[in-house]
């Protein structure tokens, strides 16, 4: 082989290394970041069949884990495809299609909030990384580790 293509081999065998490193370094940062998706999946994370083709094209379905319910309303949360981040989908009520919302994640710190979604039929949902919350959450009520909804 050339020194010319073993040159080049090795650019892009680097950028390839380097991407699935930023990959790795994302996934590895959410995880830090919020408790629920660092949990094992059960049966009961899966997110219900989609309402309309193409509806859970931006999270990667296997990531979802289910945060609880409010008022009839089911929420899940998810890794997204791109651009890094996570997302919060809510099923207001049976007949009700998904509501799909997504933040960042990676750059945020302890507590803060990352996404805020409204849903038909339902309270807002804010979704806040692990730790103490840097937020005044006294008009919101806890549904698990890293989702919370307006209080009525």
């Amino acid at each position: 082989m050339s020194m010319k293509k073993s040159g080049v081999a090795v650019i892009v065998a680097a950028v390839a290394l380097l991407g699935l490193t930023a990959c790795v370094s994302q996934e590895s940062t959410l995880l830090s970041r919020f408790a629920m998706l660092r949990e094992d999946a059960t049966a009961g994370d899966r997110l219900p069949d989609e309402p309309y083709d193409g509806a859970y094209d931006m999270v990667d379905p296997d990531s979802a884990r289910y945060g609880g319910e409010a008022d009839g309303a089911r929420l899940w949360i998810a890794v997204a495809k791109q651009p890094e981040g996570v997302c919060v989908v809510v099923v207001p009520d049976a007949s009700s299609r998904a509501v799909l919302g997504c933040g960042g994640g990676v750059m945020t710190g302890e507590g803060e909030e990352v996404l805020k979604l409204s849903a038909p039929s339902s309270r807002e949902v804010h979704l806040l990384t692990d730790g103490e919350p840097r937020v005044d959450t006294s008009a919101w009520e806890q549904v698990s580790e890293n989702l919370w909804v307006e209080s009525q």
